[in-house]
């Protein structure tokens, strides 16, 4: 658990525009000792290829709003 991917690593991962530019170093804590439960949800979305290392912040933001329009709640 003490090689967890916590928040603040997370963060740092991305540059200013929000690209992921670390993500070797941020892959090894979630093979080492998992991902905090907090950004879960977000590092998932990069593991399952919901969004490629080279997007931006503001793209991801833009697919979200997108992808909520066109696909009804599940609950």
């Amino acid at each position: 658990v003490g090689r967890m991917l916590k928040p603040e690593k997370w963060q740092s991962t991305f540059d200013s525009n929000g690209k992921v530019s670390r993500f070797r170093k941020a892959l090894k804590l979630i093979v080492l000792g998992g991902v905090d439960p907090s950004i879960r949800p977000q590092v998932w979305e990069f593991l399952l290829g919901c969004y490629t290392l080279g997007t931006t912040a503001e793209y991801r933001r833009q697919l979200r709003i997108r992808w909520q329009l066109h696909v009804p709640p599940f609950f």
